[in-house]
């Protein structure tokens, strides 16, 4: 029986935003719907934030942001303490100048809370979809494959949602050729892309792992032009 999914506990808050772009409103960043989203004004660039609230107190410890491209460049992660009455920073992302990924994701310690900010958010905020959950999950890695015409298998390994590349990803392939057995190992480079020779006379499917730091996902594939696994 495989285990249940963690919950999305963004879809179960109430969204609001210091400011919003024609129709793509708060709520549309928790819907679950990649194909909708929330937009700041175009210039706003000081005191813009995005608001998720609960009726009771969550516990959370990891926010996963997507952006519909990479205009981000710096916010805080901060959760309402209501002890103090104030916001308290759990995070703060990017670096001014340098464009935050396409998914955005933040792990810290857990804390128990009614309300958590993206705050001072600079360079145009536009979210698909925000994540919430009480603990970190498994972010699994993605291979997407295709065979070139020298013999060799080409890919790039991305995040799970096929938005950012990632480097130094491990990647195992194991098969059989006319030779019997054969394995291959790589890693993915700066920008995500990696290349292996393919056996002669490969039968049937390809098997793959990709590992990063303790978080790894298996496939398999059959090469044809443009798969993706």
């Amino acid at each position: 029986m495989e285990a249940a999914a963690p919950e999305n506990l963004a879809r179960v808050a109430v969204a609001s935003a210091s400011d919003v772009y024609q129709e793509m409103t708060a709520e549309k960043a928790i819907d679950g719907q990649p194909g909708t989203r929330w937009s700041g004004i175009p210039g706003h660039n000081a005191g813009v934030w995005f608001e998720l609230a609960w009726p009771s107190p969550q516990t959370i410890a990891q926010l996963v942001a997507l952006q519909c491209d990479t205009y981000v460049m710096e916010l805080d992660i901060q959760a309402w303490d209501d002890a103090a009455g104030a916001w308290k920073t759990l995070q703060h992302l990017g670096r001014s100048g340098v464009r935050l990924p396409r998914a955005i994701v933040s792990r810290f310690m857990p804390v128990r809370t009614t309300r958590l900010r993206l705050a001072n958010i600079t360079n145009g905020p536009s979210f698909c979809e925000i994540e919430v959950y009480a603990q970190p999950v498994a972010l699994a890695y993605q291979a997407h494959l295709a065979s070139d015409l020298t013999g060799h298998v080409i890919g790039i390994v991305t995040d799970r949602w096929g938005a950012s590349p990632v480097a130094g990803v491990a990647i195992r392939l194991a098969g059989h050729g006319a030779g019997g057995p054969w394995e291959a190992a790589t890693t993915s480079d700066a920008n995500g892309l990696f290349r292996a020779p393919l056996p002669l006379g490969l039968a049937d499917k390809l098997h793959g792992r990709i590992t990063k730091e303790g978080e790894a996902s298996e496939f398999t594939w059959t090469p044809r032009p443009c798969n993706t696994v």
